[in-house]
């Protein structure tokens, strides 16, 4: 219906431009013919026959307004006055086909900038994901593979301390590698638009405990406490996996960048038609000159953790998309040396962007 509305709103738009310039025609012609018989029949007068023959003219200027000669005048006005008429008519045609063809141009040059931006996108993600699969993915498989063989070829020599200790590292490396994999897959399938958005109800409250509850061994590793702390249960209408995830990379990047004893808490509120989300730790904390450039991964290559952790950038890229889907938005405080709180709202009631 609204396209149909369009189409009778277009023609009947040019219906009154026809009926427009069809009033302007008859009046220039109407004009046109004034000016020959009021105007160029007595000029004719004065030049042929002079002053004399000129106020004759006005004498009896009845019987000359009657005169085949003042008709041919009066032709001739209409004649140039229609002459004139269709060639404003062309001026003006011709005018409005070049701002129709000028509006193309502008507009098929932002399409060609847009796609040259949407290519120049596509190559640096490329390079990335190469750089990601070529560089920080294959350290984690030497470093399973280092400890593992270390550990195949002493088994027999070495004490269930040193045993447990060099499991827990070849656990966390094959972990780190998973979260990684699972990073780049979400990643892409965003980027590319094939990420599926999947909103239920669910309690937020609860499903942060349970993903604390994955991440405290990291925590333990560097001897981190891990707090959770809600007003009250929370229930949203979201995509369940996106929000672990950003709440799971929060955590992730919160152990990664706490040194050892550090403290983490996370806290849970409603403010009005939101839930809100905060990550506070007090890590080492992000120098104010950075603070703009975390989500660009382009001008923010990630830094090494306070245990010598790798890393990729993806992490805070996925909140941001996934919370940016939500209709939410994504902020962080930090002060260097002190610690860093990442904040983000989700809709209660959440609807794709």
């Amino acid at each position: 219906m609204p396209q149909r509305d369009n189409v009778v709103r277009i023609e009947s738009s040019n219906e009154n431009k026809m009926i427009k310039e069809h009033r302007y025609l008859i009046i220039e012609i109407f004009i046109g013919a004034l000016v020959g018989f009021v105007f160029l029949h007595p000029v004719s007068m004065l030049i042929a026959g002079g002053v004399n023959e000129f106020h004759q003219y006005f004498k009896d200027g009845f019987n000359h307004m009657l005169s085949p000669m003042a008709w041919y005048f009066t032709l001739i006005g209409i004649v140039l006055a229609t002459i004139t008429a269709f060639t404003r008519i062309a001026i003006q045609n011709k005018n409005i086909l070049l701002k129709k063809q000028h509006k193309e141009l502008n507009k098929t040059k932002l399409e060609f900038e847009q796609q040259n931006q949407k290519l120049i996108k596509l190559d640096a993600d490329k390079n990335l994901l190469l750089s990601i699969i070529g560089h920080d993915l294959k350290n984690h498989f030497y470093s399973t593979l280092g400890f593992s063989t270390l550990l195949h070829a002493n088994i027999r020599d070495y004490d269930i301390k040193r045993i447990e200790k060099q499991v827990r590292y070849i656990n966390g490396s094959a972990q780190q590698a998973i979260n990684l994999l699972e990073d780049l897959l979400m990643w892409s399938n965003s980027q590319s638009g094939k990420l599926l958005f999947n909103p239920e109800q669910f309690n937020l409250t609860a499903m942060s405990l349970d993903v604390l509850e994955t991440m405290n061994f990291n925590a333990f590793a560097k001897n981190i406490s891990l707090t959770h702390f809600a007003s009250h249960e929370i229930d949203i209408f979201a995509d369940k996996n996106m929000i672990k995830a950003i709440l799971r990379n929060l955590v992730s990047n919160a152990i990664k960048f706490t040194g050892e004893g550090g403290r983490i808490n996370v806290f849970i509120e409603q403010h009005n038609s939101n839930a809100v989300l905060s990550v506070a730790d007090n890590g080492v904390g992000i120098e104010s000159e950075r603070i703009p450039k975390l989500f660009d991964i382009a001008k923010d290559r990630t830094r090494v953790g306070t245990a010598n952790e790798k890393g990729t950038g993806l992490g805070l890229l996925l909140c941001k998309d996934f919370i940016e889907m939500h209709g939410g938005k994504i902020w962080v405080d930090s002060e260097y040396k002190k610690g860093s709180n990442f904040r983000f709202s989700i809709p209660l009631q959440s609807r794709k962007n």
